[in-house]
């Protein structure tokens, strides 16, 4: 038996839907509500490598990894090697190739991530050595030919980033004119300038240790481990002739601090981070800083769910965050991630030695696919300790399809599709978010337990804003799934729409070309802008947005 949702010309529900949709509704205001739900394993774990440690191999991967077109992975370990640190190479196949043994003349300890130019040549910085002793700027070509670019006069902890100019900028953790750190640009030609010293003022920071970012209006924006108004910290803002810095937000501890990873932005020209210490608990933060320079504290970590974050986050296009704690979670760290209701779920808890890394102090590198991939600092897959390579592989809803139907004058949006899960799911015990993006976004995250059973579908209702969404789930008889929900509030402000669907950790994403209706007459279809649409009264009542069976 089908049973069909549908849109009317004139944008409200038919009346068909509107019973069903008022059936649904009087079924959840009955449904009990559930106690917590087990919390679900998210995404497949493993280990890609082990380190094994001097004289072959690197040890101890400090900073994370980046990724390639061909899937390679390139990363740096802090010691090993010939016993200052390496750079390294692992295949899609997980075999590990030593590019570089660091030999002090040319640098000791690579700090972060490598950065990598159009032509595959790696950037990095080191935190001892060279001339000076105090670490090197250099470049490694795809010869694997080692070219130091700059002797830093400081000893440096994050690493640097790249703009499409080709000018390295990076910080130093001391040094300076005040001793507490600098910011620093290193153009094409290998000349040096010192954007900040910081320590300027009573109210700045000091001893920055995380990654830059280069935001699009061309600032330089990063945080430091100390200083500012509080002295627990600080996130700063500098051009990049460095004419004009200012601290944009003093951390107090409440809301977090001590920050450790660099910041990530989004298209709202918000930032978000993590703190090592502070928030409620003490045990670290994640936070989010809007452009008004208002901070906003999103989690604090409770020692249960990890504590010490101090790598850097990821973002998905629904908005989710993914990090690692460095402790914690019942473990030796944690991956996570952060949905959009802000709340948390362990997407692994590391076992430690001999079978698992242990200690993920640096962020996750996120693929286009949706993979995490990180490193731990120590544990293996055998019993040298030296650290780990590790991947979490994001399932996918696969054959996921989507239509919309869109009522400007109502302001309601209808969706729905069928999807095929990856591994079976649960509704019940699964956070479920969904994004619907044309030129207004709308994204929700329904958490777990929000879904109820209702006879053979399940069954749930929430709010965006001023939007209200209700929408099922519901499993077929060949295998497939069938979604359905109708938004009331919000309209995607285009015909081409992005509809994303998650899961657990499983999630799907197609776009489509939205139909619209509007209103009968014709001004009213010039006003909404479907002067060339020429459905009927007929073909609009029996338009449906989608069946199950």
């Amino acid at each position: 038996m089908q049973s069909t949702i549908k849109f009317d010309f004139r944008g409200s529900l038919s009346q068909t839907a509107t019973a069903v949709l008022t059936t649904l509704m009087f079924l959840l205001a009955m449904v009990a509500l559930a106690g917590q739900p087990a919390q679900a394993q998210a995404y497949t774990y493993s280990l890609l490598y082990g380190f094994a440690g001097p004289p072959a191999d690197g040890r101890n991967a400090y900073g994370t990894v980046i990724k390639d077109a061909a899937g390679n992975l390139y990363g740096f370990t802090l010691y090993g090697g010939a016993g200052y640190g390496t750079v390294y190479k692992i295949d899609p196949f997980s075999h590990e190739t030593v590019l570089h043994n660091f030999n002090l003349t040319d640098g000791s300890g690579p700090q972060g991530n490598p950065v990598m130019d159009t032509a595959g040549n790696l950037y990095g910085i080191t935190g001892a050595g060279g001339a000076l002793g105090n670490g090197t700027v250099f470049k490694l070509d795809t010869a694997n030919n080692l070219t130091v670019l700059y002797n830093v006069p400081a000893q440096p902890r994050a690493g640097l980033i790249r703009d499409t100019a080709g000018n390295l900028y990076g910080t130093t953790y001391l040094g300076g004119t005040f001793g507490n750190g600098t910011v620093f640009k290193l153009d094409t030609l290998g000349n040096a300038t010192v954007l900040h010293n910081f320590g300027s003022s009573p109210s700045d920071g000091i001893l920055p240790a995380a990654d830059l970012l280069l935001d699009p209006s061309g600032n330089l924006v990063g945080t430091t481990q100390n200083g500012g108004a509080f002295t627990y910290g600080t996130v700063f803002k500098v051009d990049t002739s460095g004419n004009t810095y200012s601290v944009l937000h003093s951390f107090n501890n409440t809301d977090g601090a001590n920050p450790a990873g660099s910041l990530i932005p989004d298209t709202a020209g918000n930032l978000y981070g993590s703190t090592f210490n502070g928030g409620a608990g003490g045990f670290g933060a994640l936070f989010k800083l809007d452009s008004a320079s208002n901070v906003t504290v999103l989690h604090s970590f409770t020692g249960a769910d990890g504590f010490h974050p101090s790598g850097d986050l990821v973002r998905d296009a629904a908005g989710n965050l993914y990090g690692t704690t460095a402790e914690g979670g019942g473990g030796q760290g944690t991956v996570f991630k952060l949905d959009t209701a802000n709340n948390v779920t362990l997407l692994h808890v590391f076992a430690g030695p001999p079978t698992d890394g242990a200690e993920p102090i640096a962020g996750l590198y996120r693929d286009a696919g949706g993979n995490l991939y990180g490193t731990t600092i120590f544990g293996s897959v055998g019993p040298s300790n030296d650290g780990t390579v590790f991947k979490l592989t994001a399932a996918e809803l696969n054959n996921f399809t989507a239509e919309v139907l869109v009522c400007k004058k109502r302001h309601c949006t209808a969706v729905d599709g069928t999807f095929s899960p990856t591994t079976s799911i649960d509704p019940a015990t699964l956070a479920v978010t969904l994004s619907v993006a044309g030129t207004n976004t709308l994204s929700i995250t329904f958490p777990p337990g929000s879904f109820k059973k209702v006879h053979h579908a399940y069954v749930a209702r929430g709010a965006s804003g001023s939007a209200k969404i209700s929408m099922l789930l519901k499993p077929r008889k060949n295998g497939t799934w069938f979604y359905s929900a109708a938004i009331r509030g919000f309209v995607p402000g285009s015909t081409s729409v992005t509809v994303s669907l998650t899961i657990g950790a499983q999630s799907g994403s197609a776009t489509v070309t939205a139909h619209v209706f509007c209103g009968e007459s014709s001004r009213e279809r010039k006003r909404f802008g479907c002067e060339d649409e020429r459905d009927s009264d007929e073909e609009a009542e029996h338009h449906s947005v989608g069946s199950s069976e």
